[in-house]
């Protein structure tokens, strides 16, 4: 279970990092 539950934290930052990243982009295009 803390295993599992650590991946779904580290999915959870990666899919944060790309919104970001999404997001940024973006910004950039306006």
């Amino acid at each position: 279970n803390a295993h599992k539950s650590g991946t779904i934290k580290s999915l959870s930052a990666e899919v944060g990092a790309s919104l970001t990243s999404g997001a940024a982009i973006c910004e950039i295009k306006d």
